[in-house]
């Protein structure tokens, strides 16, 4: 479903890594089956796998954001599909 999601920052983003995937923008692409190469906010290049939440969901989540939206506080606007949105458990052996 494509549409516009608030979400927060988290934190936690900045955090360990996941330990399977190596960084939080890899464990994204691997769990989603896509190659995140836009911020979900601004459009912009050089992203990140952020945490957030999502208004309306439980959860902490992983979504593609640049440098610049990560520090971003409060709620805000990212247009996507929830299919762009993955969890923030890092990956099992």
């Amino acid at each position: 479903m494509q549409g516009n999601f608030y979400v927060m920052n988290l934190s936690t983003t900045h955090s360990d890594n996941c330990n399977i995937c190596g960084s939080w923008i890899e464990h994204l692409k691997r769990l989603s089956g896509k190659e995140q190469h836009k911020c979900l906010h601004c459009g912009g290049d050089m992203i990140e796998g952020a945490h957030v939440n999502v208004y309306g969901y439980q959860g902490t989540y992983v979504v593609p954001l640049c440098k610049d939206c990560m520090e971003k506080s409060g709620w805000f606007l990212v247009n996507g599909e929830l299919t762009d949105f993955v969890t923030a458990n890092p990956c099992k052996n």
